[in-house]
């Protein structure tokens, strides 16, 4: 079995907040003072400190379940009995 990373917070509400408010990635890059190494992580669905979603909130004016989301991720647990 493969060894892989799981995130369960993804960043669409992110993507959708940007269309909704007519930006693109490199404003908010700009607005945030972010990295571009930063919105490339989020775009790929990997963990981004506080600071960063803070940073991102305050720019855009929005609240956090703006910019991320809880997703259950549904895994199988096999259990040793099969």
């Amino acid at each position: 079995m493969e060894n892989r990373e799981i995130y369960m917070i993804v960043y669409y509400p992110l993507f959708t907040t940007l269309r909704k408010k007519g930006l693109k990635q490199k404003d908010l890059q700009r607005m945030a003072c972010i990295s571009s190494a930063t919105l490339a992580k989020m775009s790929r669905g990997e963990s981004v400190t506080v600071a960063v979603l803070n940073k991102i909130c305050k720019a855009l004016k929005c609240k956090l379940e703006d910019v991320i989301e809880y997703e259950e991720d549904e895994i199988e647990i096999l259990s040793d009995e099969e």
